[in-house]
């Protein structure tokens, strides 16, 4: 339950601070008066957004804090530990703090925290109920939503959303694939010719090492073989002085020379060396040149070899030394677009499965609101009663389409709402005057908030279009309710301000510079003040206090 609200810089609120009791409070004021800024201040702490004229002036910072007792409520503290937000004996803190930059800041216990996580909390801690939900109600969306919340459907619900969310995800990868699947169709053609030619070519790192080398070699094979044999000639011919006789003539002269200083034996030897290595390089020479074979044969097969290289390399405007790589990366786009074809296999069967989970949880959706919808009618017609509408019908009414999936299920509900014997049930917005709207809207409200599990139910001005004794059986509905948790209810109606245990006022503090909105916790005496001015207006008169006297049972 909510045990403390903190309020500073705040619209028309300094600075407030309200201890809140169990059972039922009632807060009552003049119109204007400010009562919707205590729901707002709430509001932002649970999470809500704000807006500019909420926002502190100057360098004044707003500051929002609410106290609740989570004692009770183990499912809270479980929801605390998990997020390492524990509370402190049972006692949870929310707190918004906002800047006049428009910055804004939470906290859960102490520990900074985020809005969604604010407003996840909150709406495990407290209800607020307004009057606008009569004009919702209206709303075929919303009658749904109030019927899961009647049922406890919020799991189940959950889960539909999530498997609704699953298969449009599949849906639409598979709509992806099939929308460029003409333009893969003429990728996988264009693909398969061109490795199909290159495949056929086989074109190898290693054959691309060799095939320049040697069709230079072969295309040359006439001035390799003379040039050779010429060389060879003039390092060791027959005829005439050649360097390897005129080498070994100086090695031996230097032998001879050794002999007289041992300084040139070295030279001698190292001379004598390459000698032998000349003798051996002319031998491989003379081979060389004799052995040299002219091919013609097999250099036209390299010309042909390397002009089909040129031309493919052209085809695929590269280099001809990045043809194979090129191939090699025109294979693995044909794989990927292979593995996409098969990748579309397996979306069509995770799409089938999608459908069918979504589809299982749709149905199990549908049977429970059905089963639910019956008991809801029948409870909203007991309330209607005691509200003073004895023959009123109301009837939940299904469209149902069981091949377009939504996440929210499978079926639209719409109340039908039947005022007296005799007429047709028709939709609410057809048929129901605004007193009539006012009290099927509480009945309604009344019964889902009784179903909930929560601690603190705030009731804002939920009575409004109601009078007399239906004003007072409200007052008792709500009365019976804060028995099994705290009821807050902003009211105009005095048969409904007299069930508080606790009664707060809102006033509107004027001088010639501000404006401020104070709220104060009613002794006796103020309270039988505030109940004769709610009964008789602006004059009080003895009656009036008299009489509100006795609606206190004072």
């Amino acid at each position: 339950m909510l045990q403390h609200l903190h309020i500073e810089n705040f619209t028309l609120i300094d600075h407030l601070d309200l201890e809140w009791h169990a059972g039922m409070s009632t807060i009552t004021g003049e119109t204007g008066a400010g009562k919707s800024i205590i729901l707002d201040a709430l509001g932002l702490v649970l999470g809500g957004r704000s807006d500019s004229s909420q926002l502190p002036l100057e360098e004044k910072k707003t500051t929002i804090i609410a106290e609740f007792s989570t004692q009770h409520h183990p499912e809270i503290e479980q929801w605390l530990s998990t997020r390492d937000l524990d509370s402190d004996e049972g006692i949870c803190l929310l707190k918004r703090t906002m800047g006049s930059d428009g910055r804004s800041r939470a906290f859960i216990n102490g520990q900074p925290t985020t809005l969604i996580q604010l407003k996840e909390l909150g709406e495990q801690l407290i209800d607020i109920q307004s009057q606008h939900a009569q004009y919702a109600l209206l709303k075929p969306a919303y009658q749904l939503q109030l019927l899961d919340e009647f049922s406890a459907h919020k799991p189940l619900v959950e889960e539909v959303n999530q498997a609704f969310h699953i298969l449009q995800q599949k849906q639409h990868e598979l709509d992806s694939l099939k929308k460029s699947q003409h333009q893969r169709n003429a990728q996988l053609e264009l693909l398969s010719y061109q490795i199909s030619e290159l495949d056929e070519f086989n074109l190898t790192e290693e054959e691309l090492q060799n095939l320049e080398s040697d069709h230079k070699r072969l295309a040359n094979a006439q001035h390799l073989q003379t040039t050779s044999l010429l060389a060879y000639d003039k390092l060791n011919s027959d005829e005439g002085e050649n360097l390897s006789q005129h080498l070994q003539s100086v090695c031996r002269d230097l032998e001879q020379l050794a002999q007289l200083d041992e300084n040139l034996d070295p030279i001698a030897k190292q001379l004598q060396s390459i000698s032998i290595e000349l003798d051996e390089a002319c031998r491989e020479l003379k081979s060389y040149g004799e052995n040299l074979e002219m091919d013609p044969e097999s250099l036209l097969l390299l010309e042909e070899r390397l002009s089909i290289w040129q031309e493919l390399s052209r085809k695929h405007h590269i280099d001809p030394y990045q043809l194979v790589e090129h191939h090699q990366q025109l294979q693995e786009r044909l794989n990927a677009l292979t593995q996409t074809e098969q990748d579309m296999g397996n979306l069509n069967q995770a799409l089938a499965e999608a459908k069918e989970r979504y589809f299982e949880k749709a149905h199990r959706l549908s049977k429970s609101r059905l089963q639910h919808a019956k008991k809801l009618e029948q409870k909203v017609m007991e309330q209607l009663k005691l509200l003073g509408m004895n023959h009123s019908q109301i009837q939940l009414h299904f469209e149902i389409n069981p091949e377009t999936p939504t996440e929210t299920g499978l079926e639209k509900v719409q109340i039908l709402f039947q005022p007296n014997p005799g007429l047709a049930a028709q939709p609410l917005h057809k048929i129901a005057s605004g007193g009539e709207l006012s009290r099927v809207s509480l009945a309604i409200q009344v019964i889902t908030v009784a179903q909930s599990n929560l601690s603190c139910l705030v009731f804002d001005e939920v009575d409004v279009g109601i009078g007399g004794g239906t004003a007072e059986v409200v007052g008792q509905m709500l009365k019976k309710l804060s028995q099994s948790a705290q009821v807050i209810c902003i009211t105009h109606q005095p048969q409904v301000a007299v069930q508080g245990d606790q009664h707060l006022l809102v006033s509107k503090i004027q001088n010639a510079t501000e404006t401020k909105t104070q709220l104060t916790v009613l002794n006796t005496e103020q309270r039988i003040a505030e109940i004769a001015r709610m009964l008789g207006g602006i004059e009080i008169t003895e009656t009036t206090l008299k009489h509100a006297q006795e609606m206190l049972k004072i």
